[in-house]
């Protein structure tokens, strides 16, 4: 539904500078880069799904989202590997907000150990732990699956999870493949991503979508450091709100006509829900028109009235 709102912008001439997705939110802005028609995207997302419910391992895993200092995070990820358990940070979101995954038994003791810690840790219903080793074997399969898509190279600077950088501006078709590839089994560089993103001159992001959370990340991770951050509110349906001085980002973000750079983000999903977003195909069309007359009211604000 998302990448549906993203036609609507780009029929009223708002196009990003630069793009970023978390997750499965990276297929999103693999369409806003240039690099997947949103058909490709469609069978994309289908063929990653097909993947991941079709591994058969041994320990399918377990995740976490843990809620604390992110060095405090790592420390008992690092002291639960010590000690003979498998865990990771997957998702790497903010300085306070971060989901672990691993072996089950490896999970379930980094749990104890937060509850120990006072550190709030929620275990995520998921059929396999994503983004860490034990989805490895299912990058080569779905790398086979992606080559027969017509992948590009960005025509758009867009940053990868699996680095947190942008994807080299010479970038060939198999590098992207490459970097796809490994994205399902690597951790979500979301934080690094971020600073990569404000470090090249994004200052003004809009948060498009039904959720926040990545509107919460960004704002821990840069507004804590840094004033010159301007954040418009979501942009959903027909729910328009003024732009305001604070510091937010979301899981789209758009550009205005202010003369600075902006980025698009795509919001991340629950891992293994990916199927909804094929299910929500069917309403791309609707959900772009009416982006579009949402957009077309935003047009209409004052761009210098801030609200609180």
């Amino acid at each position: 539904g998302r990448t549906g709102q993203w036609f609507g912008f780009q029929h009223y001439g708002i196009v990003p500078d630069m793009v970023m997705g978390h997750s499965l939110g990276e297929y999103g802005a693999l369409v806003a880069a240039g690099c997947l028609t949103f058909e490709a995207a469609l069978e994309a997302v289908s063929a990653r799904g097909r993947e991941m419910a079709s591994l058969e391992v041994p320990d399918k895993g377990a995740m976490a989202a843990v809620f604390g200092p992110l060095t405090e995070i790592q420390r008992i990820v690092d002291e639960t590997s010590a000690a003979g358990g498998y865990v990771v940070v997957a998702n790497i979101n903010s300085n306070s907000q971060a989901v672990v995954g691993g072996s089950t038994a490896g999970v379930e003791k980094a749990m104890e150990a937060y509850a120990a810690a006072g550190i709030n840790a929620i275990r995520i219903p998921v059929s396999h732990a994503f983004h860490t080793s034990i989805v490895a074997p299912a990058s080569a399969p779905l790398i086979d699956q992606l080559r027969r898509l017509n992948v590009k190279p960005p025509v758009r600077p867009i940053v990868a999870n699996v680095t947190g950088e942008f994807y080299p501006e010479n970038a060939t078709v198999e590098d992207m493949l490459d970097m796809l590839g490994k994205q399902v089994a690597s951790p979500v560089q979301f934080v690094k991503g971020l600073q990569t993103l404000y470090a090249a001159g994004v200052r003004v992001f809009v948060e498009v979508g039904p959720k926040k959370a990545l509107h919460g990340f960004a704002e821990d991770v840069l507004g804590a450091e840094h004033d010159d951050v301007l954040a418009l509110l979501r942009v959903l349906g027909a729910d328009i709100a003024a732009p305001l001085p604070a510091r937010y980002v979301g899981q789209w973000i758009i550009g205005t006509s202010l003369g600075l750079h902006f980025t698009p983000v795509v919001v991340h999903e629950v891992a293994g829900l990916w199927y909804l977003l094929v299910a929500g195909a069917v309403f791309a069309i609707a959900l772009g028109y009416v982006s579009g007359v949402a957009l077309a009211r935003l047009a209409d604000l004052d761009r210098t009235t801030y609200v609180d």
